[in-house]
Formats: C-alpha cells, sequence, structure tokens
C-alpha cells in the first residue's frame, strides 16, 4: 500500500542522507548500483556503494519478519584513507551573488539518479555550483512512473549572473529531461 511504500522511502531517505553527511566530511561523493545478490537482504532493496568507480560497500533491507524490516550499511573506511581518493580541491567563494532554482518532472521509475544528476551536470556545468535532491515519489496512477525535484544553486566567479543566463540554462535542462528521458515538468 502506499504508506508503507511511503515509510519505506523514508527509511531509505534517512539512511542515504546519513550516508552522503559521512561522506562529505572526507569530501567522497557517491552513487548506488542495484545488486540482488547479496545474502540476506531483500533482493530489491538493496545496492552496493560506489565510489571512483569502486565497490566501497552496501546499503540494503533486511527483512526480520513480516511486520519488522532494518535498513543496513556497510561501508569500507579503509577507503576513505587510501590513496584512491581525490585529493581535496579547494576553490574560492565567489564574491558573485548565486540564483537558485528548482525543478520537478516526472520520469519512469527505472531511470536513476545518478543518469538524472550526469545529465542535469552536463547541461548546466557552466554555472552549476550545487544540485541536491530534495523530493521523491512514486506516482500515485499506475504509470509506473516517479516525481522527483532537486534544487539547483547557480554562480559565475568572474561576474554577477543574470536571471535570464540561468533562464535560457533551465530551458536547455528541460528540453533535454524531456527529449532523452521523455520527462513531464511538473508546474507549481
Amino acid at each position: 500500500n502506499n504508506l508503507d511504500q511511503d515509510l519505506l522511502l523514508a527509511d531509505f531517505q534517512t539512511i542515504n542522507a546519513a550516508l552522503k553527511r559521512v561522506l562529505w566530511e572526507f569530501y567522497l561523493d557517491y552513487h548506488l548500483e542495484a545488486n540482488q545478490k547479496h545474502r540476506g537482504l531483500n533482493p530489491y532493496r538493496s545496492a552496493n556503494i560506489i565510489i571512483n568507480e569502486e565497490e566501497v560497500g552496501l546499503i540494503g533491507e533486511i527483512i526480520l519478519n513480516k511486520n519488522e524490516k532494518v535498513w543496513v550499511v556497510e561501508l569500507d573506511l579503509d577507503f576513505i584513507n587510501d590513496d584512491k581518493v581525490k585529493a581535496i580541491e579547494l576553490v574560492s567563494l565567489s564574491k558573485y551573488p548565486s540564483i537558485t532554482r528548482d525543478i520537478a518532472f516526472y520520469v519512469d521509475q527505472k531511470i536513476t539518479n545518478r543518469e538524472l544528476e550526469e545529465l542535469i551536470t552536463q547541461t548546466t556545468k557552466k554555472y552549476l555550483i550545487d544540485l541536491k535532491i530534495f523530493d521523491i515519489y512514486a506516482a500515485k496512477d499506475d504509470s509506473n512512473r516517479k516525481s522527483i525535484a532537486y534544487h539547483l544553486t547557480f554562480n559565475d566567479p568572474t561576474k554577477t549572473l543574470e536571471s535570464l543566463e540561468v533562464d535560457k540554462l533551465m530551458q536547455s535542462l528541460v528540453n533535454r529531461l524531456e527529449w532523452t528521458f521523455k520527462a513531464s515538468i511538473r508546474k507549481g
């Protein structure tokens, strides 16, 4: 039922946010790749944690009994101290103001967050300095689609960024999302 789906998603989002926060302390970013072969984990709710194209852990759901489910994370902490971790690059803060935009759309549930973030970053890379997902849920109908929303922050370190420039970038992004993923943009 929908309530169970919402609770399951909330549990995953909570643990995913905690993992992201821990790895952020080490300036590490990761993505998840589905893996149905983890013993003891729900095969439809488990994934490998990938950093720099290397598997460094797993995240998944353990079903204890019919009514109890627990999310677990396993992470190879030795990887954080490994030479494979990229050096931290310090960038000076811009003295010019940033512009933020939100975008929300429906896409097929099979499309991953990584695919979406790669397209968004590629399309807006000229001025994009931050990208955060802030909402995701399954569509209420039987369309096998999900709604996903991102918060984007833009900045130009050499000048004040004009709203019109960002509007053009956002329109390019909308066009690419519609063309590449058959996305339907949510209004309001």
